[in-house]
């Protein structure tokens, strides 16, 4: 469990780096035409939720079947 989470730590680390790439991106190109754009990730685990599932796994707060949402 710890190794998965540790994954999922690495991989929503990744695609908020690309989100954040991509919004900066579309910043840049829409404000010559005139447009802004975002994209927003909604339902998906953040770096604070995976934080929190590891502080939760280290102090046995909760049991191994409630983290297992997080095993992606």
């Amino acid at each position: 469990m710890w190794r998965q989470l540790r994954f999922l730590e690495f991989k929503v680390g990744l695609r908020d780096l690309i989100m954040n790439r991509l919004n900066a991106t579309l910043s840049d190109v829409g404000a010559h035409p005139g447009f802004q754009a975002t994209i927003e990730l909604r339902g998906l685990p953040t770096l604070q939720d995976v934080h929190e599932a590891k502080d939760d796994l280290r102090s046995g707060r909760r049991g191994l079947s409630e983290l297992a949402r997080f095993a992606i």
